[in-house]
């Protein structure tokens, strides 16, 4: 059964980081987001929503393009310096996805170093969620979170499955042509 015209995909369908490097924060700041599915309308959402009930196949988060809240972009965090880049900027997407990636990443920066994000957030008092390209963040609150599990290197590893997956459907594409020009 295929689902209604409206669905776009999970989130990691829909976007990708624009560097190999971004992956990890990228994953990170989306966090439970990242499996998320972009639909069109709440409608969609509802009718998704519906047949996973019939159909006692569990549940999902939706993200509908019409309806989701997402805070603009501040602007002035885009010039805090060379070592810290807005996640927004450091994500790839079509136009029409954007709101959903706003959704899932707000104004997290994105800190080249856990020092780098430490000075932002304890002694520039930046009020941000800041990730490394690591992975460690701190968030608004001033928690901090880090490490490495089998789970994060998992997350990380499904931008790597996309590409590859592009890659083998455009080597087919490539195929068949060359088969056709013989």
């Amino acid at each position: 059964h295929r689902g209604p015209q409206g669905v776009k995909g999970r989130l990691t369908d829909v976007c990708k980081p624009v560097q190999r490097r971004f992956q990890k924060a990228v994953t990170v700041t989306m966090g439970k987001n990242m499996d998320g599915i972009v639909v069109d309308n709440k409608r969609t959402a509802m009718e998704c929503i519906q047949y996973m009930r019939e159909q006692r196949i569990g549940t999902s988060m939706f993200i509908p393009l019409d309806s989701i809240q997402h805070k603009p972009v501040n602007e002035r965090l885009r010039s805090l310096g060379p070592r810290y880049r807005l996640c927004i900027d450091v994500i790839t997407c079509e136009p029409e996805m954007q709101p959903a990636v706003s959704y899932a990443v707000a104004n997290t920066v994105v800190c080249d170093s856990l020092d780098a994000a430490r000075e932002l957030c304890f002694q520039r008092d930046e009020n941000v969620k800041a990730v490394t390209l690591s992975g460690a963040m701190i968030s608004k609150a001033g928690t901090m979170t880090g490490g490495n599990t089998a789970k994060d290197r998992e997350q990380v590893s499904r931008w790597d499955e996309r590409e590859f997956a592009d890659l083998k459907l455009r080597r087919d594409e490539l195929q068949r042509e060359l088969a056709d020009l013989h």
